[in-house]
């Protein structure tokens, strides 16, 4: 290469006047030439030319010259500089290259890469970019945050339905239907839904039979003849846990009686 050659020749003489230099430090007393020629050597039948881009000789100046190759699109530019991401030239590997317009949050990143959703740089668009592939985080694939009805259920949602209907079994609040909720879900099977006001079952009416003889009061699962008249009286019930399920509300209770001749 011809800068090359220029270098290594101003080396050689530069080495010559060096020990011309300490030949008379030592005090010789011989006449020294010393040839201080430091032009350029001809590089050619230019006669100490140094080259032009794009003649394929790397000349002073000159980061790359690969002759007719140098241009658009290539790693040497027409100007015989390397093509790096930033200098507004498209080059290899490069899918785009908008200068100082390039950032990581620009259409075209820092990279000379176009931004997409996923390669963790939050772009024009984008609410978030986690960089990764899943989509149950706080950051979905789709680039934008996770919210109840998305159609995601991210942690602390235990559904995600992605649709308006409160009474299905996925309710509005991304949280699963359930008896005491207060919102009535035909489809799990609930009948009713009071929510705080549910309660259990209310317990069966006692019985109460009077008659001329004798006022018989409820006992568990006894029958009594007092006088003329038998009175059975069924067994309490106990408290049962809410079911949502409708119960009837007790009426006027009545024993059965039998009277006998």
């Amino acid at each position: 290469m011809k800068n090359h050659t220029i270098l290594r020749t101003l080396g050689i003489r530069a080495a010559r006047f060096t020990g011309a230099l300490l030949l008379a430090a030592a005090g010789c007393d011989a006449d020294v030439a010393v040839d201080l020629d430091v032009d350029p050597p001809n590089l050619g039948s230019g006669g100490g030319s140094l080259g032009v881009c794009g003649d394929g000789q790397l000349g002073l100046g000159e980061q790359c010259d690969h002759g007719p190759s140098n241009g658009p699109g290539q790693l040497c530019r027409s100007n015989c500089q390397l093509n790096v991401c930033g200098d507004l030239e498209l080059g290899p590997g490069e899918e785009c290259d908008q200068g100082s317009a390039n950032g990581d949050h620009k259409p075209c990143t820092s990279q000379c890469l176009h931004a997409v959703c996923g390669d963790g740089l939050v772009g024009p668009g984008e609410a978030c970019d986690d960089g990764n592939d899943v989509d149950g985080d706080a950051c979905t694939n789709a680039c934008v945050l996770a919210s109840c009805g998305d159609g995601i259920a991210q942690p602390p949602e235990t559904c995600d339905d992605a649709n308006t209907v409160d009474d299905d079994a996925c309710r509005n609040t991304c949280k699963a239907a359930s008896c005491g909720d207060g919102v009535l879900q035909t489809v799990v099977g609930e009948q009713c839904d009071l929510g705080p006001a549910n309660g259990p079952p209310p317990p069966v009416a006692p019985t109460v039979c009077s008659t001329s003889a004798a006022t018989a009061t409820s006992a568990p699962a006894s029958s009594a003849t007092t006088g003329r008249t038998t009175v059975t009286t069924p067994a309490a019930s106990s408290t049962a846990p809410s079911t949502c399920a409708a119960t009837a509300t007790p009426g006027r209770w009545r024993a059965a009686t039998t009277a006998t001749r």
